[in-house]
């Protein structure tokens, strides 16, 4: 397998009701993760609101995780920004850490074309002997990175090593598996939409980058052991269920904010506050939110919220017993 593969987790990034940092939930969330079974860790992603943050608390981001992660599992660190040079700082800052490699999303706000983008991920690569994974996400940034032009950027720059992408297309996934990683040993590509989670086995891929697994890691890893262990049947009816609790992002445009408050309802962290200006769900979209996890059966054995039973749906055999 390569390096990067399987269940890999975009990790939220907790704070304290004020907004500061919570080290130690942070602590907490990472070693629940890697004892659920995780294969690796993705700091300073979209969930873990690197938007929001400044750039000191992106330094002291990655510091501290390469510190607390330990070589455990593989640490991914997120370094893409609006600015080249701060992107390069934050790709030299993660291989001073540590980090075992860097994801660059592109630079969002301006859409700019294939030219701009060649130099600022071949700005990025250059800097670093790290394994570089582009980051592609049009949603946000309004560029599709095209099997072609990812292709051209791994053949100019070898340590560019992989693409986590994030497009609700099949056909993306299996032309990237096709033109990239065929004939690139070491190229990961990892699906970031979790609702191809199960397609981007069958298609050959390395793993997915998945936010639902901050509060659902049992599941993920589940489908991962299930689909490897050829017990497809269980793999069928665990992607069910995940799919079933994806509609829980249609509650709110911040993804964080779900996570953190799946997070909470789960009983694992203590402040469910994303970094403004996105901010914490209402107490609507809560209560839906509580019904959908309910209905996975992450809630089972908890006590219900405000009056509201959480329905007793297991999940499948072969669930992590360290996740509980």
């Amino acid at each position: 397998m390569t390096r990067f593969h399987g269940v890999i987790v975009p990790t939220a990034t907790l704070f304290h009701e004020d907004g500061s940092v919570d080290w130690d939930a942070n602590e907490r969330l990472v070693d629940r993760l890697i004892a659920a079974g995780v294969h690796g860790l993705f700091a300073l992603g979209s969930t873990g609101e690197a938007q929001h943050l400044t750039v000191e608390e992106r330094t002291e981001i990655i510091r501290w995780s390469a510190r607390f992660v330990r070589g455990r599992v593989p640490l991914l660190v997120g370094v893409g920004d609006t600015s080249t040079a701060t992107a390069v700082a934050l790709t030299r800052e993660a291989e001073r850490a540590g980090a075992d490699g860097v994801v660059a999303i592109g630079p969002y706000y301006w859409v700019f074309s294939e030219r701009h983008l060649y130099a600022y991920f071949t700005a990025i690569a250059g800097a670093t002997a790290l394994p570089t994974l582009l980051y592609n996400y049009p949603h946000h940034v309004g560029v599709n990175l095209s099997p072609e032009f990812i292709a051209r950027l791994a053949d100019d720059r070898p340590n560019i090593l992989g693409v986590k992408d994030t497009l609700d297309s099949a056909t993306h996934m299996r032309r990237l598996v096709h033109h990239v990683k065929q004939g690139r040993d070491g190229f990961s590509v990892l699906s970031g939409h979790d609702d191809l989670s199960l397609f981007a086995l069958n298609a050959g891929l390395d793993g997915f980058v998945t936010s639902t697994a901050n509060f659902a890691p049992e599941l993920l890893v589940q489908l991962w052991n299930a689909w490897h262990d050829g017990a497809h049947a269980l793999a069928r009816g665990t992607m069910t269920i995940l799919s079933g609790l994806l509609d829980a992002y249609a509650l709110d445009p911040c993804g964080a904010a779900v996570v953190k408050a799946a997070l909470s309802l789960r009983g694992w962290i203590p402040c469910d506050r994303p970094r403004p200006p996105a901010l914490p769900l209402t107490p609507e979209s809560r209560t839906e939110l509580r019904r959908i996890m309910g209905e996975a059966g992450l809630l089972e054995g908890r006590a219900p919220d405000e009056g509201v039973a959480a329905p007793n749906v297991p999940i499948p055999a072969r669930t992590v017993e360290a996740a509980r």
